[in-house]
């Protein structure tokens, strides 16, 4: 959906049309759950939706065009993330027996994992060692599609520190996940 469609979408929805709704749900979700998959794992889909009744209950009130909805409704997942996190430690942890834990040896090489992995879990494992500033920032500006300045806004950093943190992710990837140097 390009930024036009995005808008025409934006305004149906926000004049209260279910079928706006709908292009941007349909439009949306994939890069939202993509997202929140990275961020609450298995719990994406929950929060996923208590993100979009937020979004759709801010409609009323927004102004702007497409892309911005676009960055308040990773605004919100982002809200919702950090909800997540603080419910979650509150939770007692229950911990089961792994019987089989499949560690690839020295031998498995990069073609191996992309090829024994779907696009999800290669997202996982590339933000795996990074800190979770890094991992938010990749992910909101990779799978989120989102400008500098926008993801300055939702994590409540400068600009200048987003970018830093881009750079130290994307450097910190190559070289702990294909092992080149850069």
């Amino acid at each position: 959906m390009d930024d036009s469609e995005l808008d025409s979408a934006l305004n149906m929805a926000k004049s209260g049309e279910e079928a706006g709704v709908t292009l941007l749900y349909r439009n949306l979700q994939p890069f939202l759950i993509a997202y929140l998959r990275n961020r609450t794992g298995s719990s994406c889909e929950d929060v996923s939706q208590e993100t979009w009744i937020s979004a759709i209950g801010a409609l009323r009130n927004f102004e702007g065009r497409g892309g911005d909805f676009k960055a308040l409704l990773f605004d919100i997942a982002h809200k919702r993330v950090v909800d997540f996190y603080r419910k979650e430690s509150r939770r007692p942890k229950i911990t089961g027996i792994n019987e089989s834990i499949d560690i690839p040896g020295n031998s498995y090489s990069v073609e191996n994992m992309l090829d024994d992995v779907s696009s999800q879990e290669a997202i996982s494992k590339l933000v795996s060692n990074l800190t979770s500033d890094q991992a938010e920032v990749v992910l909101l500006r990779v799978i989120g599609g989102l400008s500098t300045q926008k993801v300055a806004k939702i994590m409540g950093k400068s600009v200048g520190s987003v970018r830093i943190l881009q750079h130290r992710a994307v450097e910190k990837i190559s070289k702990s996940q294909i092992g080149v140097t850069i």
